[in-house]
Order: structure tokens, then C-alpha cells, then sequence
């Protein structure tokens, strides 16, 4: 699911249980953050990530979020990044791809 959040990961943990399935390990899947490359948990998805975490330890699962090495050229940590010099360049400019099969940019 792309819209990852809190209510439902644990909807989906607990269904797996109800279902008498062993807990295994469950991954939290792309967009759990705001944007690529700021990893820290979206406050509007995920009300207190720790709590989650620790409660899917608790019903047995081991926890896997996925990231991954790009960050979105409109994000605010990019913005940093460029100042700082901090990104790959393609030349002089800043390099830009699209990736995955979104139409999404990311920098490298």
C-alpha cells in the first residue's frame, strides 16, 4: 500500500494474527516519511511511531522500513544539501533522475 500510516499497519499486523498467521518480519513500505531522503516518520500518517513499533514488537513482528539513497529535488533537505555542496554534481549541476516507475525526481 502506498499510503502508508500508523492505523493501518497496525490494522494490517493484527490481521495477519486473527488470521493465525506467525508474525514475521513487516515492512514499512515506501512513504512513511514526507519526502525522500527527510527520514523522520510523517507526523500527518503517524501520531507516535515509537508506540507502533513497539507495539508490532510486542504482537511478535520484527520491524523493516524501507529507504531509500534519493532525496526529493522540492524538499527542504535538498535545498540543504545543494547549499552545502553536499549532492553529486553532472557536471556543475546537481544531478536529477527519474527512478523507480514513478514520475518522480529524485537527486543523486
Amino acid at each position: 500500500m502506498y499510503d502508508q500510516n500508523e492505523v493501518d499497519i497496525l490494522k494490517y499486523a493484527q490481521d495477519i494474527i486473527d488470521k493465525g498467521f506467525p508474525p514475521g518480519v513487516l515492512m514499512i513500505d515506501d512513504n512513511w516519511q514526507e519526502d525522500y531522503g527527510k527520514w523522520e516518520f510523517s507526523t500527518l500518517r503517524f501520531k507516535d511511531p515509537k508506540a507502533m513499533i513497539d507495539k508490532l514488537h510486542a504482537m511478535g513482528f520484527k520491524v523493516m522500513l524501507w529507504i531509500c539513497p534519493f532525496i526529493s529535488p522540492d524538499s527542504e533537505v535538498f535545498r540543504y544539501l545543494a547549499k552545502e555542496g553536499m549532492l553529486l554534481l553532472d557536471g556543475e549541476r546537481t544531478q536529477v533522475i527519474l527512478w523507480a516507475n514513478t514520475q518522480n525526481k529524485a537527486a543523486i
